[in-house]
């Protein structure tokens, strides 16, 4: 469902959370993490890859272009990939904080792979590099 919405209570402030947003970043976090054996910083990072790209102008302007950009996460191209397996747990509550909170990332940090690009390292985690613009 595209356009409902989930309504979440954070102290004393209402945030709305995009089910559909919600669902592609749990997703995304499954595909590009697997998400069973993994760090949970490695899933907050990819996660927060995917919030700095559509704030920077050089990426599209929403989760969902983001992540189905051409050439940019291999997981959506590939039919059994985890990208097409149901999220844990761990993967949706991971995908939520992120969409409520953000995670505390620099900006520029628009990189994700199991080598160095882009400007220099900004974290490693087992084999995938988090790497400046």
């Amino acid at each position: 469902c595209y356009n409902s919405h989930a309504d979440y209570k954070v102290e004393t402030e209402e945030i709305s959370v995009d089910e559909y947003e919600l669902s592609l970043m749990a997703h995304l976090l499954m595909g590009e993490c697997g998400a069973t054996y993994n760090d949970d910083e490695m899933l907050y990072l990819a996660g927060a890859v995917v919030l700095n790209r559509v704030q920077s102008e050089h990426f599209p302007n929403t989760i969902k272009e983001v992540i189905y950009q051409k050439g940019q996460y291999q997981c959506v191209t590939l039919e059994n990939s985890g990208f097409y397996k149901e999220p844990t747990e761990r993967c949706w509550e991971i995908a939520e904080e992120l969409l409520i909170r953000g995670y505390d990332t620099p900006p520029n940090v628009l990189f994700q792979a199991e080598f160095v690009q882009g400007k220099g390292v900004y974290a490693k985690i087992q084999n995938m590099y988090f790497c400046y613009a």
